[in-house]
């Protein structure tokens, strides 16, 4: 809203959060009713802060997965970033890793430990790139596209109508003009699997 007023784009201001406010709305609606007991654990890892950053640093408030009211391991940190320790997130063995591909080689030289290695989502092949959002500022288009990827991830009957690189797209267009998920993938590497013996994007 005050990005509209101090450019005079009032009407685009409001034309772009209406559309926040819908698709906040599908991605609950898809996931509001998802029993706790079958919900996947999750951690999301590589959260730049401050510069980059490897595995042990983490969001307990990370935006795309509480939209679709996924099980945040670290949400009972209760603060924005968190740094924790290799104990912890041993402790924790959640069922899926999820790697901020913006930091995504230091978070694989971490997972290259020997502890690492009793991980279940390291041992099972469940770590799983996400696009970068927050250098040092958001990127709200960025956060809705990373929902829908991680919606059809952990819950893909409620997602089955949707291809997680077709809704970037649509997502981009609405707010830059064109689709730009390809460059984000030149860029950073895309959705998908990450292999802790991968050297690349």
């Amino acid at each position: 809203t005050l990005m509209g007023q101090v450019l005079g784009r009032q009407d685009r201001a409001e034309d772009l959060i209406a559309y926040m406010e819908e698709v906040i709305e599908d991605l609950a609606r898809r996931t509001a009713d998802v029993p706790d007991d079958s919900k996947p654990s999750v951690y999301v890892g590589g959260i730049g802060f401050r510069g980059p950053r490897g595995v042990l640093s983490t969001e307990p408030s990370y935006e795309p997965l509480a939209f679709v009211n996924g099980k945040n391991v670290a949400a009972g940190l209760g603060t924005e970033h968190a740094m924790i320790d290799s104990e912890m997130l041993l402790e924790w063995d959640p069922d899926f890793i999820l790697v901020d591909r913006g930091n995504v080689s230091l978070v694989l030289d971490d997972l290259r430990r020997p502890e690492f290695g009793h991980l279940q989502a390291v041992r099972e092949g469940r770590l799983y790139g996400v696009l970068p959002f927050n250098y040092y500022t958001c990127n709200y288009a960025t956060v809705l596209v990373n929902a829908y990827y991680i919606g059809k991830l952990l819950y893909p009957a409620r997602f089955a109508d949707v291809d997680p690189t077709v809704k970037a797209d649509e997502i981009y267009e609405v707010f830059l003009g064109k689709p730009v998920y390809e460059s984000m993938v030149d860029a950073f590497g895309g959705f998908g699997i990450v292999e802790v013996d991968d050297t690349g994007p």
